[in-house]
């Protein structure tokens, strides 16, 4: 294998299935990125088509950035070149690019001196993305805000986020509202809006994706013609014309934008630090991964064709689909061994913060305590709000906004979130608050049903974080139900304990009218009848009683 049979192998590589637009650039001496705008996955199937259509294979060594810089870098990698020794020195801090909406955050944090941003990088590690219909991963969909990290950078860093884009206006009077308040914000403002970058051909796209929703700042300049377009993720800064901008901003692909006030930014508490680590940290699943895994059982059914994996695709070799899954657990190890690591310094400073320092986990700095200060957490039930047409985001801001600590969701609310929606539990605890209880009406009536209801209302009860389910002590008054009846409502109520105590969970019974429980003297005899003895311990419906 000589240099020059790899060069060709790459060019006809690249020039024919990758079908590379930026040919008129290659050379040996081209830069890989900034020459023919190949990111790492062109770079992964460009390996795949050498090695499977022209017989180059990676050489078993550690590969080195210089590997990736240029052709020629590349070729000397293939032919198994030594690299030369790479400096042992750590990335700068502004070298972090993972979140375009966090980084236009972290710049707004930037612009004061005395504060840190790096730590607001910690909510990034697990953070939203979309499975499609066609189960294929995408990083953006109609589903996906940004609520979580506006949620957080105003309690952490007391800079309000604002959504100015109002998505039931249409596209043209966004826009125009978005010129009135460019020319009409404070200096202590930063636009941030939403756009596709494939139609920023001034701006330069080495990534070549096509739709490229992206979030940047923009600036007016001296020349009305010109706006200054600020990219904290990608760390590029310029002026562009204003219809350009204008233009990507009106692409079907985009809609949104938000205003930063940062003018009263503030050091974040430790506290507040060490709740929003917990609160955005998932130290028991791998989101991406457990997504991946899916995708990929659902795409290795052999009645399916094989369209994912690189090699296994081109190749049509199904003999390699065990060694996916084993990479992918090995994956899910290396992660969880890493969460671990991470874990332990955020223990550390949980346990050794006095209760008074910084704001509580449910507050907000300069909320007020309600009732019972500190002892009592008051919740609200999403149920009050059935017979109205109010989504479950408006809930929690009012919630929040007036000083409940919690928000108690109705089964039915909750069966019918979407499966993207973004506003969960880590949302929730943005906002300072949680979910203690998710309620149903559990049919004690059918044992079956039963069993498969309480079993999809604990799933529910552990997506949301919740720790307690709530139902009727069935559907007839004590004083008219039966003995038979009094018995199997109380059997029916001691297996779902059973059910959610396996799932870690307690079941919770309502004092309510028309059922068992609707006094006192006959939810007391309830409890007596219902005791369960689990794991040689006795579990019980747990009373709660209503204002």
């Amino acid at each position: 294998m000589t240099y020059d049979h790899v060069l060709e192998a790459i060019r006809q590589t690249l020039a024919g299935p990758l079908a590379n637009p930026h040919m008129q650039n290659f050379s040996a001496q081209a830069m890989l990125n900034d020459d023919l705008h190949i990111d790492s996955v062109i770079l992964i199937n460009l390996m795949l088509h050498l090695e499977t259509d022209h017989g180059v294979e990676m050489p078993e060594r550690e590969p080195s950035k210089d590997d990736f810089t240029t052709v020629d870098g590349l070729i000397r990698m293939l032919l198994g070149a030594t690299p030369a020794p790479e400096p042992d020195t750590a990335p700068a801090p502004s070298e972090i690019t993972v979140h375009c909406f966090v980084s236009c955050l972290c710049a707004a944090i930037r612009r004061h001196e005395y504060l840190n941003f790096r730590p607001f990088y910690f909510g990034t590690c697990d953070s939203s993305f979309a499975v499609t219909p066609a189960m294929q991963l995408a990083y953006h969909s109609e589903e996906i805000t940004q609520d979580l990290y506006a949620g957080w950078v105003e309690r952490l860093y007391n800079i309000p986020v604002r959504e100015w884009y109002d998505h039931g206006q249409t596209k043209e009077q966004n826009l125009i509202r978005f010129e009135q308040l460019l020319s009409t914000k404070s200096d202590d403002e930063q636009l941030v809006v939403f756009l596709d970058m494939f139609h920023l051909p001034e701006r330069e796209n080495k990534y070549n994706q096509n739709p490229f929703p992206h979030y940047a700042i923009i600036e007016l300049t001296d020349d009305p013609d010109l706006w200054h377009l600020y990219d904290p993720d990608y760390r590029w800064r310029g002026d562009l014309p204003r219809e350009a901008i204008l233009n990507a901003m009106a692409q079907p692909t985009v809609a949104g934008g938000y205003t930063l006030h940062s003018g009263h930014a503030q050091v974040p508490q430790l506290q507040d630090l060490a709740a929003y680590f917990t609160g955005t940290f998932r130290a028991d699943d791998n989101v991406l991964t457990s997504a991946l895994r899916r995708i990929f059982s659902y795409h290795c059914n052999p009645a399916r064709p094989l369209a994912l994996a690189a090699r296994i695709a081109h190749t049509g070799d199904r003999a390699l689909i065990p060694d996916l899954f084993a990479a992918l657990d090995a994956l899910d190890q290396l992660e969880f061994t890493i969460k671990r690591g991470a874990q332990g310094p955020v223990r550390h400073l949980v346990r050794h913060q006095p209760a008074s320092a910084g704001h509580s986990s449910g507050q907000f700095p300069g909320q007020p305590l309600v009732a019972g200060g500190s002892g009592m957490k008051i919740s609200l039930c999403t149920i009050s709000f059935r017979h109205q047409l109010i989504g479950l985001k408006d809930i929690a801001y009012w919630a929040r906004d007036n000083g409940f600590q919690g928000i108690e969701l109705w089964a039915i609310h909750a069966r019918n979130q979407s499966p993207l929606a973004i506003h969960n539990d880590q949302w929730m605890a943005a906002q300072g608050l949680s979910v203690p209880m998710i309620s149903d009406y559990l049919p004690l009536h059918d044992p079956d049903l039963l069993r498969s209801r309480t079993l999809a209302l604990c799933a529910q009860a552990r997506t949301w974080g919740a720790g307690k389910m709530r139902t009727f002590a069935g559907r007839q008054a004590s004083a008219a139900a039966t003995p038979d009846e009094r018995r199997q409502t109380i059997r029916a109520l001691r297996d779902a304990c059973i059910i959610a105590a396996a799932h870690g969970l307690r079941l919770l019974v309502e004092t309510h009218p028309g059922s068992l429980a609707d006094t006192l003297a006959s939810t007391g005899h309830q409890i007596n009848q219902g005791s369960v003895p689990v794991r040689g311990r006795t579990v019980r419906q747990d009373p709660k009683f209503q204002e």
